[in-house]
């Protein structure tokens, strides 16, 4: 199974990222492709510093990530906690 997610991971092109707003209500942005996969439980992808996105982030790091590919009809959905790195 984990063979398949890396499969569907490499061969997505774009990514639905959904965080908590601070009603308490998902908002959903499409990204692009990670910039970088550190490994199975580590994604870093681009979001604009100034977007509500990194806002609800700062406020509840609790969230998800989901893509689809229609070459495999597979899609898959990850859980998690996400990060901001501080940039100065």
């Amino acid at each position: 199974m984990i063979k398949e997610i890396r499969k569907l991971l490499e061969e997505s092109g774009s990514f639905l990222l959904a965080t908590i707003d601070r009603n308490g209500f998902p908002n959903t942005i499409v990204v692009s492709k990670s910039i970088a996969r550190i490994d199975f439980y580590r994604l870093k992808f681009y979001v604009d510093g100034d977007e509500k996105t990194v806002k609800n982030i700062q406020q509840n790091a609790k969230g998800n990530i989901c893509c689809y590919s229609e070459k495999l009809y597979e899609s898959l959905l990850l859980k998690g906690m996400f990060f901001v790195p501080v940039c100065n």
